[in-house]
């Protein structure tokens, strides 16, 4: 793997940000690091307006792309939700050029919510993508491959971030669901995962029960890598030993 597939989702900043920490805040480091990209958490965004302008700023400035993730669905009740133009406007106007969300509740597209959708995912200077969640509503293969196979249908342009240690909540098999869906996959979310008490939770890297490395073996060589876990209280010097093992693959 090139260091330039690698991106830091904010989570493994996670105690820098419970102690007060603002997300534009670790551009700076991303880029010390040597990475491309990182992926701002809207649920971690205490003022929008400041903090959306100064990670546009500073992402320009030190050359580091920018990705949002969304923690919303789609759809609710079986039908498109209303406010996802807030949400394209948000990544706008950091500059982001990927967007991620759940699904939530689909049940196939009438005529106006295929319409609608299309049109939202029109720009070609954002990708937008859906995600596995934990749940079983939005985090099963069955429920993540109707979808893309109907936005394919309707010539909808999402994809999918294939999050690698979600599948352990829904109790399916990550190497099969990922080869399931290779042809979607345009970003991936990296983690292990490890069992106490017979639940999961996360865990560094060749530390759990993820066959990580076969995962990414399945997808070309030039995927986006993110990682998406908590890191401690020293996120640097945990982040600079998982991407040693990362640049291995």
């Amino acid at each position: 793997m090139k260091k330039n597939q690698i991106a830091i989702n904010t989570l493994v900043y996670l105690e820098d940000i419970s102690k007060g920490k603002t997300q534009y805040e670790f551009i700076k480091m991303i880029k010390k690091l040597g990475l491309k990209a990182i992926e701002i958490r809207r649920e971690y965004i205490k003022d929008t307006d400041i903090e959306l302008s100064k990670i546009k700023d500073l992402s320009r400035d030190y050359g580091i792309e920018v990705y949002y993730s969304v923690p919303d669905t789609l759809f609710k009740n079986g039908e498109l939700k209303k406010n996802l133009d807030k949400y394209i406007e948000e990544t706008k106007a950091m500059g982001a050029v990927k967007v991620k969300f759940n699904i939530g509740e689909f049940n196939g597209f009438t005529k106006d919510s295929a319409a609608v959708l299309k049109g939202i995912a029109a720009d070609k200077e954002i990708l937008i993508t859906i995600e596995n969640d934990q749940t079983d509503l939005s985090g099963k293969i069955s429920s993540i491959k109707k979808f893309l196979e109907a936005c394919s249908e309707n010539n909808i342009n999402i994809f999918y971030t294939l999050d690698i240690g979600n599948w352990c909540w829904t109790g399916e098999d990550p190497i099969k669901n990922a080869l399931e869906l290779k042809e979607y996959t345009k970003y991936i979310h990296l983690k292990d995962i490890k069992f106490e008490d017979g639940k999961p939770c996360t865990a560094y890297l060749d530390e759990g029960t993820i066959k990580w490395r076969e995962v990414l073996s399945i997808f070309s060589s030039d995927i986006p890598v993110a990682l998406e876990y908590p890191c401690g209280d020293d996120p640097e010097k945990v982040i600079k030993k998982e991407i040693e093992k990362m640049l291995l693959v």
